[in-house]
């Protein structure tokens, strides 16, 4: 069944997008983060494999 919707009000549509844009934000720097993270726990590893290597 498909219900239709009243119009929703600007205000309520400019505070959904200024929501999107931070939900954003938060998820680009989380990822920046998890990266940085990732590639420093990969040195490590690499440096570890390295000694065990030689």
């Amino acid at each position: 069944m498909h219900r239709k919707f009243p119009k929703l009000s600007l205000k309520w549509q400019t505070h959904h997008m200024e929501n999107q844009e931070t939900l954003k934000e938060k998820v680009t720097k989380r990822q920046a983060e998890e990266t940085k993270a990732h590639k420093a726990g990969m040195l490590r590893i690499n440096k570890a494999q390295a000694k065990t290597n030689r």
